[in-house]
C-alpha cells in the first residue's frame, strides 16, 4: 500500500515521521525466523541480523526524522496489585537471545538511533506514550510491534507495522476493523471481552472474537453493554456476561495503556541522527556481516529507494 494511499485521512506524506519500535518484539521475531548464524568468534548473531535487516528497511521505506527503539522494563507494579499472574505465565527470554540484546544496542548507538528502557515501566506503556507525544506534536507515528494492544491505538495518525521479514503487513484504521471486526477505539473493550492469552488475561467464558465483535457492533462500549445487558441474548451469554463483570472491568484497566509524558522528555531528543559508518563497519566485520557493509558502500555512492509496502 503505497504511502499516499494509506495517509490520505489525515496525514500527508510532507509530514514529519516518527519510528517507535517494540525491540523485544523484533529481537525475538528474528531469532525464531531465522535460522542459527554465528559470528566468526562463535557468539550467535541470527537476532542481530534480522533485527538489522528490518530496522534499516524500515528507515530506507519510511525515511522517518525521529526514531525510538523501547525496551520493557519489567512488570507494571500497578497491574501485579490488580491482578498478580499478569504475564504471568510468559516463559523467559531465550539466553542465547538475551545475548544478542546488547549487541542491538549497540547497532542501535552506532545508527544514530535511541534506545530507551526505564525500570518498572513495560515496553507497550512506552509505545503509547511516544505514540502520544508524538501525535501531540504533529508527527505521523510508525508503531512496530506484533502485540494486538497496539491497535487501540491506530487513527488517522498513527499506523502499526507487524515486524515479519517477508512483507510487513501495515495496520491502519480500515485494516483493524477487518481485522478484528472493530474499530480502534473499541479494541480495549474487545480484547476486554475475549482476553489475552499472551498476557494471561482471561475473557467472558464462551465469548470468542465473533462474538465480541458483534456485541460492541451492537452496544459500542463495554460500559453500554453492562447497562442494556437485558437485551442480551441468548441466555446463556447474558449469564456469562453478568457473571464475568468484575473480570471484564478489570481486565480494561490492565488492557489499557499509562502514558508518561515526563518520562520521555522532550520530542528533539529523539531526532535520528547521523549513522556512524566506520564504527558499523567494525561492528558487521566483526560479526561476519558482509553483507551489510557492502550495503553502507552502496548506499554512500547511489541510496537506494525501498518499497516496503508497495
Amino acid at each position: 500500500m503505497p504511502l499516499t494511499e494509506r495517509n490520505h485521512l489525515g496525514a500527508k506524506d510532507s509530514d514529519p515521521k516518527f519510528l517507535v519500535v517494540d525491540g523485544s518484539a523484533v529481537a525475538y521475531r528474528a531469532y525464531f525466523a531465522l535460522p542459527h548464524l554465528t559470528a566468526p568468534g562463535g557468539e550467535p548473531t541470527n537476532a542481530i541480523y534480522g533485527f538489522i535487516r528490518m530496522v534499516n528497511k524500515l528507515l530506507t521505506d519510511l525515511k522517518p526524522e525521529f526514531g525510538v527503539v523501547v525496551w520493557d522494563g519489567g512488570r507494571s507494579t500497578d497491574r501485579l496489585q490488580i491482578h498478580p499472574e499478569y504475564k504471568a505465565t510468559r516463559p523467559p527470554m531465550p539466553d542465547e537471545l538475551r545475548s544478542q540484546i546488547r549487541r542491538i544496542q549497540e547497532f542501535l548507538d552506532y545508527s544514530g538511533i535511541r534506545s530507551v528502557q526505564i525500570e518498572g515501566v513495560e515496553a507497550d506503556d512506552l509505545v503509547a506514550t511516544f505514540a502520544k507525544v508524538g501525535v501531540n506534536s504533529g508527527l505521523v507515528i510508525y508503531i512496530v510491534g506484533n502485540d494486538k494492544d497496539f491497535c487501540q491505538l491506530v487513527s488517522d495518525r498513527v499506523f502499526v507495522v507487524s515486524p515479519t521479514h517477508r512483507k510487513p503487513e501495515l495496520l491502519t484504521i480500515a485494516r483493524v476493523h477487518e481485522k478484528f471486526g472493530v474499530f480502534p477505539d473499541q479494541v480495549i473493550d474487545y480484547l476486554s471481552l475475549v482476553g489475552d492469552s499472551v498476557d494471561n488475561i482471561e475473557g467472558v467464558p464462551g465469548v470468542g472474537p465473533k462474538t465480541a465483535a458483534q456485541l460492541l457492533e451492537k452496544f459500542g462500549t463495554i460500559e453500554e453493554l453492562y447497562c442494556r445487558l437485558s437485551e442480551v441474548q441468548p441466555e446463556r451469554l447474558r449469564n456469562a456476561l453478568r457473571e464475568h463483570e468484575y473480570q471484564v472491568k478489570r481486565n480494561k484497566e490492565l488492557i489499557s495503556f499509562k502514558i508518561f509524558p515526563d518520562i520521555v522528555g522532550e520530542l528533539k531528543n529523539y531526532a535520528l541522527q547521523q549513522q556512524n559508518n566506520e564504527k558499523l563497519r567494525g561492528f558487521y566485520r566483526e560479526l561476519g556481516f558482509n553483507s551489510l557493509i557492502k550495503e553502507i558502500d552502496e548506499s554512500i555512492s547511489k541510496p537506494e529507494v525501498g518499497e516496503l509496502f508497495q
